[in-house]
């Protein structure tokens, strides 16, 4: 599963925060916060995105920075926190293979030298 956290600063600090239980909502909330900073031309709103993965046991967190008055176009967000999860999955998947390869190869050396010692007592 995953949840996402939104902070709302401005320049006097920090405004809000609110968890989604997913990324479509998140995207939505930021949308409307769009609108309406161009509403009341507040453009000094800045919105952190925190999507955080719960993979078993590990855990991460993605930070995404997004200012209204650098991208007043409506454009979501959505896609860019898919990526960064995605990437992060990935990352995530290959220390797991990472770790695998090390123990098989462990167990491999210690399998060797085991038959090595029963070779000579079986010949």
């Amino acid at each position: 599963m995953r949840k996402v956290k939104v902070i709302v600063n401005t320049l006097e600090g920090e405004a809000g925060r609110i968890a989604f239980k997913d990324v479509g909502c998140a995207n939505a909330f930021i949308m409307v916060m769009n609108r309406e900073a161009l509403k009341t031309n507040q453009l000094n709103w800045k919105i952190e995105v925190e999507l955080v993965l719960q993979e078993e046991d590990s855990r991460k967190i993605l930070k995404l920075f997004y200012k209204v008055n650098e991208n007043n176009d409506d454009s979501p967000i959505q896609d860019e926190l898919i990526r960064s999860y995605i990437q992060t999955k990935n990352e995530m998947q290959e220390e797991k293979d990472l770790q695998k390869i090390k123990e098989l190869e462990e167990l491999i050396k210690k399998y060797k030298s085991i038959i090595r010692e029963l070779i000579p007592n079986i010949l």
